[in-house]
């Protein structure tokens, strides 16, 4: 899975840029969120994360950093190819 430039943001986390995106997922009218977050350049695996409708005030380039350092932490090697990988996560920090 390769996401779009077009609709993806830009982060850089210690000097590498990453690309994000969100997606709603679910039956209406509580959709939850999905994050996807892979490499810009040469991107390897794709990591994501689902959030459940009202967890989560927003999805903001915090959280994102936030989301990467933690699946970094957790082995993800974002250059690896291999198969989009889930990680749950949700900091209490960011939460309602």
């Amino acid at each position: 899975m390769t996401l779009s430039k077009q609709k993806a943001r830009a982060i850089i986390i210690d000097d590498l840029e990453y690309r994000w995106l969100v997606k709603q997922s679910g039956d209406e009218p509580a959709l939850d969120l999905e994050v996807f977050v892979q490499t810009a350049e040469n991107p390897g695996q794709t990591i994501f994360t689902q959030i459940e409708h009202g967890k989560i005030v927003s999805i903001s380039p915090r959280f994102v950093r936030e989301f990467i350092l933690y699946a970094l932490d957790r082995g993800w090697q974002p250059y690896q190819k291999g198969k989009i990988t889930y990680y749950e996560f949700a900091p209490s920090k960011l939460t309602n």
